[in-house]
């Protein structure tokens, strides 16, 4: 795809349509240089994410004296040549600068600046810090246009800005507005490596070091890898514990598909055993059948096409949903929790319950309006679709403010057993009306669900909504998404009865379960 190429042509750009029915947005510019040059290919890279973007400029303004069109906007992009400052301290005019703004927006803010001083230190709710330094480094001669600069508006160069269009449209501002990605699965053959395990052996194959390295870093962000290939399963299994310049080994995935199924049956089973929908993957194939024909059973499923390592490597270093800015702990443990569930379904397939528990020593700690504990919530209310209630996509300036706000609380559960760390799993955010709880959210995490603690693990969430805001009664505000069938259906058991409303909001009161002397519970406040 053009949006791909290492090379970008402005007029092969502008001629590509946006499709009308993806989603509109309004983006505030607040400049000191031109952007129009940035803005009229723009649209070119959101189509990409189903984005179609409306721009609203400031004046050339080097003092940031925001006007009215930040308060229409669902983005707001402060655009900098930091070049125009002189004899200013930066980092703190810029902070101040940004805290000015976020007094008259709840909308996120981007800043993306010339790059001659470092900003990346600076660290606000919903805010992300970006320059041009990679391009610079990219284009190194071709990176500034002086001599157009007084015709321009800006000192970037026609090939600057195309490129900044591609950061800010395929990276930036879909990590911004859009959901992750969870999990990227590979094929093998002429994917991961030049050549056919089957037929050229362990030995045969010639690594791609630079994509496999990069998908290594994936995985460390927090990204499943999973492969699907029509492999031997033992031939695979031989190779990744053979060959030690392969970069990733074969604990790195979290599921592994290598027989003679169809690829489409494959991918299903990885969904499956991953605990999450076919949209929030990609797929990567070098062979354009394979990829036409999972386009044609599972249209969900995003795909890219392997043509070579370098097409590859470069898409997958823009490919929307596969940035981010900061790698938590529950980031850095996932494949392996991943991996010990299939141990614990063993288990579960092979004792009874009580045996069970007992062998896996499961302990949930209940945590009450601990800060150090709103990034991950932020994250996990803005991933989760399947055990989610009420599609509350709180941002970090609006948690912060649920935080320290007396008549609310923000509990988390984090869950650990003999097996694995899972970290913090399930969340519920609640405020006081009058002598009732009202639930905004509840989620639980497509990782924590199948261990038989569902019910157990929610009734003691509403518990301790009950004992925080001091009321007796739970109201719970719900609606029906694609997704979030399990949920529904869990409440539907909880309550007794059916859901036939699209939204609404339902009055529980906790009921009683027996403890579970296997399951250590605790409580910090």
């Amino acid at each position: 795809m053009e949006i791909f190429n290492e090379e970008l042509n402005r007029l092969k750009l502008l001629s590509i349509k946006t499709d009308e029915s993806n989603r509109k947005i309004k983006i505030a510019v607040h400049r000191n240089h031109s952007f129009e040059m940035v803005a009229t290919v723009l649209n070119a890279f959101l189509d990409f994410s189903h984005i179609t973007a409306e721009f609203l400029y400031s004046d050339y303004d080097d003092s940031l004296n925001f006007t009215e069109i930040a308060k229409d906007a669902d983005l707001n992009i402060i655009w900098l040549d930091l070049k125009r400052y002189n004899n200013v301290n930066i980092k703190t005019w810029l902070k101040e600068r940004i805290i000015y703004l976020k007094n008259f927006s709840n909308s996120k803010i981007l800043v993306y600046t010339t790059g001659e001083e470092d900003l990346s230190d600076i660290k606000i709710p919903d805010v992300l810090i970006a320059d041009s330094n990679n391009i610079q480094a990219f284009l190194k001669e071709n990176y500034l246009d002086i001599a157009k600069e007084k015709y321009s508006g800006t000192r970037y160069s026609n090939k600057t800005c195309l490129y900044i269009a591609r950061e800010l449209g395929l990276i930036y501002i879909p990590s911004l507005l859009c959901p992750h990605l969870k999990a990227i699965i590979l094929d093998l053959d002429n994917t991961l490596y030049n050549g056919v395990l089957g037929e050229d052996g362990i030995d045969g194959i010639k690594p791609y070091y630079e994509l496999l390295s990069y998908l290594k870093t994936l995985k460390e962000k927090g990204f499943f890898l999973a492969v699907v290939s029509k492999n031997e399963y033992k031939d695979v299994e031989n190779l990744f514990k053979t060959r030690n310049d392969l970069k990733l080994k074969l604990e790195d995935f979290s599921d592994i598909q290598a027989n003679w199924n169809s690829k489409s049956e494959n991918i299903l089973n990885v969904a499956k055993n991953l605990n999450i929908g076919l949209d929030s993957m990609v797929f990567v194939d070098d062979n354009i059948g394979e990829l036409e024909a999972i386009h044609l059973t599972l249209p969900q499923i995003k795909t890219i096409a392997a043509t070579s390592e370098t097409k590859t490597l470069n898409t997958l270093k823009f490919y929307p949903g596969l940035y981010k800015t900061e790698v938590t702990k529950e980031d850095k443990i996932r494949t392996k929790d991943i991996q010990a569930n299939r141990e614990r379904e063993e288990l579960m397939n092979n004792l009874s319950e009580e045996e069970y528990f007992k062998n896996l020593n499961i302990c949930l700690t209940y945590s009450i309006n601990q800060k150090a504990h709103l990034k991950r919530v932020v994250e996990l209310l803005n991933k989760t679709n399947q055990f989610i209630f009420n599609y509350a996509r709180f941002n970090e300036t609006q948690i912060n403010s649920i935080y320290n706000d007396p008549n609310s609380c923000i509990i988390t559960v984090s869950m650990k057993d003999k097996l694995s760390d899972s970290g913090i799993i399930g969340i519920i955010v609640a405020h006081k009306e009058n002598e009732l709880a009202v639930i905004d959210e509840l989620t639980i995490s497509c990782r924590a669900l199948g261990r038989n603690i569902e019910n157990l693990l929610i009734n003691k969430l509403f518990e301790c909504v009950n004992a925080t805001l001091l009321t007796k009664k739970l109201c719970l505000k719900y609606q029906k998404g694609e997704r979030n069938m399990p949920a529904l259906k869990w409440l539907s058991s909880y309550i007794n009865r059916s859901i036939t409303e699209p939204k609404g909001e339902i009055v529980l009161e906790t009921q009683n379960y027996t403890e579970n002397n296997y399951i250590n519970i605790n409580i910090i406040k």
